[in-house]
C-alpha cells in the first residue's frame, strides 16, 4: 500500500504539468516560462522578520536570503520555492524590484503537495562561488493540509494525525522544509509515489544547508508564549537565529504552555497537564547521553494535542503527553539528550550517535539482542544516505 509505505517514511525521516498562478511579467505560454537550474545555489544566509496572524491563519515574511553560486557555470536566473498556500509579492535586489515569474508546482515537500515557485530574473550574472543578496516578501495562510497523503490513498483521518502544521488560535505549531515550505527552498519536484526519491532530496538538501545561518524575527499580536529551536538574541525583541541550520531545520511552535525545567532541559505543558509533565520530566532528567562536544544544548520537549503524531527536530521532541511507557520514554530522550548534547554535520555520525544512545537504553531494559535488533533497523537508512 503506498500511502502506508509514506506513512513509515515520514515518521522515519522526516516534476509534474505546473500551472501558472502569478507573474511580475507579461503574461507568457508554459513553453516560454523561463527556467532556472535549482540545485545551482546554495542558501547560505536567512534573514526573515515572520508575522503570525493566528485568528486568521495568517502568515507574512519579508526579509533578506543569501544565495551562493554551487554549480561550475555563472547564473542569470534563481528558483525559489514557499509553499503553495503563500503568494510571492515581492523578490527585489539593491532595492529594485527584480523580474520573476511565478507558477504552482507539485512538490511534496510540502504538506499542500505543491509549491509557488518564483524563476527569478538576477540583476546581473552571478559567477561560480559568488554569492546574491535578495529581498524577498511573500504572504498567505499555513493550516491543516494533507493533501500530498490522501492523494496517494491514505485515509484522511490518518493523514490529518502526521500533516498536522498549522496556524490557530488553539495552537500553532509549525516544521520545516518536507511539511511546509515558509521559508525559500529550491529542490527538484517529487511526489510520494515516485518511491524514496522525496527524502532522498530532502536528506541531500538538509546535508548540503546544515551550515546555513537562519536568523528569524517573530511578530505574534496573541501574547501566547513562541518556542522554536533558534537561539534568542535580543532581550527586547522575539528574534532567534541558528548559528547553522543542522540537519533538521527551524520550526515554531505557539500557545498556552507552562514549563517545567529539569536537569536534561524543559517541558512545555498545556495548563492542566502538571502531572504528566512532572512524570515526563522526571524521565527526561534520568537520560544520558552517549557523547557531548562543543556547545551543549538542553533537550526541549513540546506538548501536542493528543491525537497528532510525535516529530523530533534535533534535541527537540514535539509530542503528545498521552502517558506512554516509562521504558518507551526512556529510550526517546536518551536519544534526545544525545542530540542535545553533541552535534555533527555528518548525519551518520549525528544519528549514529543518538540511535546508539537509545540502544544503550534499550539494552538496560531488555538485554543486548533487543539493542542490537534496534541497530540492525537503522542500518540501510544510513546506507541510503551515504552511498
Amino acid at each position: 500500500m503506498r500511502w502506508l509505505c509514506a506513512a513509515l517514511l515520514l515518521c522515519a525521516a522526516v516534476a509534474q504539468e505546473a500551472k501558472p498562478v502569478e507573474s511580475t511579467a507579461k503574461p507568457q505560454s508554459v513553453a516560454q516560462t523561463p527556467q532556472a537550474d535549482r540545485d545551482s545555489f546554495t542558501f547560505v544566509r536567512y534573514q526573515l522578520h515572520v508575522t503570525l496572524n493566528p485568528a486568521r491563519g495568517g502568515f507574512a515574511a519579508r526579509g533578506v536570503i543569501v544565495l551562493q553560486n554551487d554549480s561550475a557555470q555563472p547564473q542569470t536566473r534563481a528558483a525559489l520555492q514557499i509553499s503553495s498556500s503563500l503568494k510571492w509579492a515581492a523578490i527585489r535586489s539593491e532595492d529594485a524590484a527584480l523580474r520573476f515569474t511565478s507558477e504552482r508546482v507539485t512538490h511534496d515537500i510540502d504538506h499542500t503537495g505543491a509549491v509557488n515557485e518564483a524563476i527569478v530574473e538576477l540583476p546581473a550574472a552571478v559567477a561560480p562561488l559568488q554569492t546574491v543578496e535578495l529581498e524577498v516578501g511573500y504572504s498567505g495562510t499555513i493550516s491543516s493540509d494533507a493533501t500530498r497523503l490522501t492523494r496517494i490513498g491514505m485515509p484522511a483521518a490518518m493523514a490529518a494525525r502526521s500533516d498536522w502544521d498549522t496556524i490557530s488560535d488553539s495552537i500553532t505549531a509549525v516544521r520545516g522544509v518536507g511539511h511546509v515550505v515558509w521559508y525559500p527552498v529550491a529542490l527538484q519536484p517529487a511526489t510520494l509515489d515516485d518511491g524514496n526519491k522525496v527524502f532522498r532530496a530532502l536528506g541531500v538538501w538538509r546535508a548540503r544547508h546544515a551550515g546555513s545561518r537562519f536568523r528569524v524575527t517573530f511578530t505574534d499580536a496573541s501574547g501566547k508564549m513562541l518556542i522554536t529551536n533558534g537561539e534568542r538574541k535580543s532581550e527586547v525583541e522575539p528574534v532567534y537565529e541558528l548559528e547553522r541550520m543542522g540537519l533538521e531545520g527551524p520550526f515554531f511552535v505557539v500557545g498556552d504552555f507552562a514549563t517545567l525545567t529539569t536537569a536534561n532541559g524543559r517541558v512545555h505543558h498545556r495548563p492542566g497537564r502538571e502531572e504528566a509533565a512532572r512524570k515526563v520530566g522526571a524521565l527526561l532528567a534520568q537520560a544520558e547521553p552517549v557523547a557531548a562536544s562543543g556547545k551543549a544544548q538542553r533537550a526541549v520537549v513540546v506538548e501536542l494535542p493528543t491525537g497528532w503524531l510525535s516529530h523530533e527536530n534535533g534535541p527537540a521532541l514535539l509530542t503528545p503527553l498521552t502517558g506512554l511507557p516509562d521504558d518507551v520514554y526512556q529510550q526517546q530522550f536518551a536519544h534526545l539528550v544525545t542530540h542535545a548534547s553533541f552535534y555533527s554535520h555528518r548525519p551518520w555520525i549525528y544519528e549514529g550517535l543518538a540511535h546508539m544512545a537509545q540502544a544503550a537504553a534499550l539494552e538496560k531494559q531488555r538485554g543486548r539482542k533487543a539493542a542490537l535488533d534496534l541497530l540492525a533497523k537503522h542500518v540501510t537508512p544510513i546506507a541510503l544516505v551515504a552511498p
